[in-house]
């Protein structure tokens, strides 16, 4: 996992950021609506809700990522309940929340069924769940360069991130949580990366830590995928194409 504090000082900005906008802008938030976001990281997407009006709660596992998400929400002046939880076990009430949006999460949940449940069991009547899933690596060339490069020198890559891509393993999981209508999408966003080297080393360096890999090995690597990833940077900047799958699914009114 990349360290909390590079993951919200640099890979927010420039990746999360603007694809928290594509989730929200499908999500169509309303003021007052009750929204959780689950899988919150550092917070941008429950921090962006809570500016529109809505009441947010946010969950995620890690500690350290909560502690950065609570500084975001203080800087930008928002009000978030955070909570530190599994979100295959949360603790709400059935039928708390209007809005269950999940960015980038799903792929990782360790059982994804019990997971998409537990996401459908929150939501009130008539309310509705907005998740990103990224599309396989095929469809993130760097991303598929740099997990290649780790995988010869780390045994690994970036492992459950680009798991779940499938629009029709992902639609049926929905309908399967009882989800009343699912509508998916494959989305695309021109991503740049200022410093490309910092990319490439936050990238393979906390790769490497996951894999136990040695100094040595990830010099290699970095210097590897500098060299491979040079078509790309335009300008000093690394421009890559990124895909996700959004899914929008509603729960029936009752």
């Amino acid at each position: 996992m990349v360290d909390p504090v590079e993951y919200d000082s640099y890979f927010v900005p420039a990746l999360f950021e603007p694809w928290s906008r594509e989730l929200i802008k499908r999500a169509q938030v309303w003021k007052g609506d009750r929204v959780l976001d689950v899988a919150c990281g550092t917070g941008i997407v429950a921090c962006r809700i809570a500016g529109t009006g809505a009441k947010v709660t946010a969950i995620d596992l890690s500690p350290e990522r909560l502690e950065q998400a609570r500084i975001r929400a203080k800087d930008e002046n928002v009000p978030v309940t955070f909570v530190e939880g599994d979100a295959t076990a949360m603790r709400f009430p059935a039928g708390s929340f209007d809005l269950v949006t999940c960015q980038q999460g799903l792929q990782f949940f360790a059982d994804r069924a019990k997971g998409a449940k537990e996401l459908r069991r929150v939501i009130a009547s008539g309310g509705r769940a907005v998740i990103a899933c990224w599309r396989p690596l095929d469809h993130n060339p760097v991303y598929q360069v740099v997990d290649a490069i780790a995988a010869r020198h780390f045994g690994g890559g970036y492992g459950g991130a680009f798991s779940f891509g499938d629009e029709t393993a992902l639609k049926q999981l929905l309908l399967t949580a009882k989800f009343m209508v699912v509508q998916i999408e494959t989305v695309t966003r021109l991503v740049k990366w200022p410093d490309p080297v910092r990319f490439i080393t936050s990238s393979l360096t906390s790769i490497a830590a996951e894999r136990g890999a040695d100094a040595a090995k990830v010099a290699e690597a970095i210097a590897e995928t500098q060299a491979a990833l040079a078509p790309h940077v335009v300008d000093g900047v690394l421009e890559m194409m990124t895909a996700s799958l959004i899914a929008v699914g509603r729960v029936s009114a009752k």
